[in-house]
């Protein structure tokens, strides 16, 4: 499209003459949508992050910081109370550092071990981590995760779970565990094997049984 305008000359002639403008179109201007932005950075920080269940309510951000830190930097921390537990979301720098749960379903917090899961695990994924599990009863008094490290190697057992009550306001562990198991196989694998477990000098049979009942879980964990 032209536009024509009509300009006079300089000096007495009083001479009109027409000048043609040719538009040019401008170049449209990108415009940043913030909410895609903002979903960008969140994704991007979610393939960093990992969900931290099963922490017993009196250990310190601390604690959980130092045990965590040997897998690489961490960018922040979260934690919230769910009843006689925490949950916590960290955050690595380098999303190489929780590459390390794709297989590995638990970890530990000195001498807790707790469940850990990607936060971009899918609801499938999540799913089989409570699929398989049995009851392992007639544990010590106070034993821990930790004390069950080697129970854990010889049955397959990928995560332990310690249930804790309060007695008279007092923090305890009950005397028995859930061990889940990545498949049917290893569960039933489990179900034959003489589990024998040691604390100290003191060695006993621990009984095994499928966990008909679901396992008490820490609130908010999907």
């Amino acid at each position: 499209m032209e536009i024509v305008i009509q300009e006079q000359k300089e000096g007495d002639s009083g001479e009109v003459f027409n000048v043609k403008l040719q538009p040019i179109p401008s170049k449209p201007v990108k415009v940043v949508n913030t909410d895609e932005k903002n979903n960008d950075n969140l994704q991007n920080s979610n393939g960093h992050t990992i969900q931290v269940i099963d922490i017993s309510a009196y250990k310190q951000v601390r604690e959980i910081r130092e045990s965590f830190e040997d897998l690489g930097e961490i960018e922040k921390i979260y934690t919230r109370g769910a009843g006689l537990y925490q949950i916590a979301f960290i955050t690595y720098k380098d999303a190489n550092s929780i590459s390390y749960f794709n297989k590995q379903w638990s970890y530990h917090i000195n001498k807790d071990i707790v469940r850990v899961l990607p936060l971009l695990l899918s609801k499938e994924e999540r799913e089989k981590r409570k699929q398989f599990s049995l009851r392992l009863s007639g544990l010590h008094y106070q034993t821990s995760g930790y004390n069950l490290k080697e129970v854990m190697t010889q049955c397959k057992g990928k995560t332990c779970f310690i249930p804790a009550v309060m007695i008279r306001g007092k923090y305890q562990r009950c005397r028995y565990a859930y061990i889940h198991f990545s498949s049917r196989e290893d569960l039933m694998a489990a179900r034959q094997m003489n589990i024998e477990f040691k604390k100290g000098n003191a060695v006993v049979g621990l009984v095994v049984c499928l966990a008909t009942l679901t396992p008490p879980r820490p609130r908010g964990l999907a």
